[in-house]
């Protein structure tokens, strides 16, 4: 097929696609999204399916946890009960009766009964609509439904039943905001049915509740099918959710024509998309570290309810998801990962409200999540062996670990690539070529900044995606990329980056990368060395002409003291000290500036960034060491 062609084809049926959707509008909707469903014969009917599709022995998993898993569930538990939500940096908010369309953090409300294309558009500047979708996605529902199983408490199960059915009336089918994105629906559905499941010994889950929900969520699989979030040429985490919605409520509704179509759909694109958008070393192609262990729940969570309900998987599809789960274990570091690109928090379903950082759950057989998902199967396995430093060539990242010392390097490229159009486009990647994380003894010393948001404040959404917010280096205020300041995700391709290289000698491990901006003609090298006490950075640029000027930054964690010297600076970590000195040939200017990094999306927090300053002509060359020094006293 010419290439063209190829991705022609796709982009008309997103064309029609979008014409339907707009069309459904003038069209009875209630009407046809109910056409086909069978019967559900009451609770026990429902119940049936659900544990064919999820297992019937959740209630008693859950029963096992852990006492420190149960004492985050119960505290979880009762703050949704009494309707207090903390979502996307909005702090405790307490509800009296839950507004399923309210942004919490502003106080604007998004009309029920607007058609659901045209929900998005009426944002105002300064509102999230990422803040109702969470809430929407109704993973507190899974808290109260787990305390219903650890202490019988029929309260919470009634609050379940309630906030679903009140859920319902108060989102008629795409004339609400929480029917505005497909990746949404189906995380909500699927987290209904998960909470349906623990409590089904419930008298508040009666035959009643059951044929309203078993509607309801045909209704979910109705909507999915018709609103698929398929990009071209290049699909993401959006698309891949809406499948995983379609696998789940697709096996559940398998007596219906339409559950078996969706079913066969989504199977056949499940694994079309893990071979595309999970690389060969098991990394996800947006190379993001917090949508990598989203797209992980997405597609391992699948991957063991196709096996329970025997769908039999490709060989090539488990190795890139046991890839996946290596990865986590290699960047894992005291139970905490890299905040690497984008973050927003996103979750499938979060049976334990872990700190979002800790990824470690999905490859701890002894979890709770993993003991509820692999419920009846035999799950992937992964080594036992401590993981080791390594450069994972095709996402263009490494992991460096000596002693106590951990280093995340990050040099990936853009990878979106339209050949229809010759075009590239942005991700959830950052200006980040050749920033790093470092961390000793298990703290966070120097970090990435995060992402803070999407779409609520453009400037600042630019700011935490560009060069100058990232631990690297730049010349004569030049993006790495250019940015596209108009769009939350837009990013010119500007860069081009070499493969990153791996050196184990006897005192350390070396880590070598370079990339070449294609507009300002830079070559920017950059050689770390990480030995068992120290991090040696080694910089060198190249750029023609005369009288250039460099920013490199240091950005620290928001809990480090830091003292500025001469030149040098000292750091006081968790009663651990640290120096930092830098060297050159050329006059360097360090100053200590006071900052702001986001750990978690919606949520700033003071901090402090070092800030080296040069100029030079052509070439200028930088060694920066950090040393862990417990004789330092200028802090005490």
């Amino acid at each position: 097929m010419n290439v063209k062609l190829k991705y022609i084809i796709p982009k008309v049926k997103n064309r029609i696609q979008s014409y339907i959707a707009k069309l459904s509008e003038h069209l009875p909707v209630e009407k046809i999204s109910l056409c086909g469903i069978d019967h559900v014969c009451g609770k026990a009917d429902l119940m049936d399916r659900l544990e064919r599709l999820l297992g019937g022995a959740i209630p008693d998993t859950i029963r096992n946890a852990k006492v420190e898993d149960v004492e985050l569930i119960l505290g979880r538990a009762n703050e949704s009960k009494q309707r207090i939500f903390n979502v996307l940096g909005s702090g405790p908010v307490k509800m009296a009766s839950i507004n399923w369309s309210r942004e919490i953090k502003t106080g604007f409300e998004w009309p029920v009964g607007t058609y659901y294309l045209k929900q998005r558009v009426l944002t105002p500047k300064g509102s999230d609509i990422k803040v109702p979708w969470e809430i929407s996605r109704c993973h507190h529902l899974l808290w109260m439904a787990e305390a219903y199983c650890l202490i019988g408490d029929e309260s919470y199960a009634e609050e379940v039943v309630g906030q679903i059915r009140h859920w319902v009336k108060n989102n008629p089918l795409m004339y609400s905001v929480n029917w505005s994105c497909a990746m949404d629906v189906s995380i909500r559905a699927v987290n209904w049915m998960y909470a349906l499941v623990m409590i089904g010994a419930s008298e508040a889950f009666t035959d009643g509740f059951a044929e309203k929900v078993y509607k309801s969520l045909y209704q979910h699989l109705f909507f999915i099918k018709n609103n698929l979030e398929k990009c071209i040429p290049y699909s993401n985490n959006h698309y891949v959710s809406d499948l995983v919605g379609l696998l789940y409520l697709g096996s559940f509704f398998s007596t219906t024509s339409r559950g078996r179509k969706a079913l066969k759909f989504a199977k056949r694109e499940y694994i079309k998309e893990t071979l595309i958008e999970v690389l060969p070393s098991g990394i996800n192609y947006e190379k993001s570290v917090s949508y990598h262990r989203l797209m992980a729940e997405l597609l391992v969570y699948s991957h063991c309810m196709l096996k329970r309900i025997g769908e039999k998987i490709p060989k090539e599809v488990d190795e890139r998801l046991r890839g996946m789960l290596e990865y986590i274990k290699c960047y894992s570091v005291n139970n905490s990962s890299p905040l690497i690109g984008d973050n927003d928090n996103g979750r499938l379903l979060p049976f334990v409200p872990r700190d979002f950082k800790n990824h470690t759950y999905l490859i701890d057989s002894n979890s709770l999540e993993w003991n509820i998902i692999k419920n009846g199967i035999e799950p992937l396995s992964i080594s036992t062996e401590s993981p080791k430093s390594q450069v994972f060539t095709d996402a263009n990242v490494a992991v460096l670990k000596r002693g106590k010392g951990y280093v995340f390097v990050s040099c990936s490229p853009r990878w979106k690539f339209d050949k229809a159009t010759d075009k590239f486009t942005g991700t959830h990647l950052h200006n980040d070529l050749l920033s790093f994380v470092y961390c000793y003894a298990g703290k966070e010393i120097i970090v990435d900044a995060g992402a803070f948001c999407y779409t609520s404040d453009m400037e600042k959404r630019n700011e935490f995606r560009s060069t100058m917010k990232h631990n690297t280096i730049m010349v004569d205020d030049e993006e790495q990329n250019f940015l596209d300041k108009k769009s939350a995700f837009g990013m010119k391709y500007n860069s081009c980056a070499e493969p990153l290289v791996l050196l184990e000698n006897t005192d350390c491990v070396s880590c070598k990368g370079e990339y070449e901006t294609i507009a300002g003609k830079l070559l920017h090298q950059r050689t770390y060395n990480l030995y068992e006490e120290r991090l040696e950075i080694i910089d060198a640029l190249k750029k023609f002409g005369k009288s250039h000027s460099m920013y490199m930054s240091f950005h620290f964690a928001n809990d480090i003291d830091v003292h500025l010297a001469d030149k040098s600076m000292s750091l006081k970590v968790c009663n651990m000290r640290y120096k930092i000195q830098m060297e050159s040939q050329n006059p360097l200017a360090l100053s200590l500036k006071e900052d702001t990094i986001s750990p978690s999306f919606g949520v700033l927090k003071s901090s402090k960034t070092l800030v080296l300053q040069a100029q030079f002509n052509e070439r200028l060359s930088i060694k920066t060491i950090i040393t862990y020094d417990n004789e330092c006293k200028e802090l005490d």
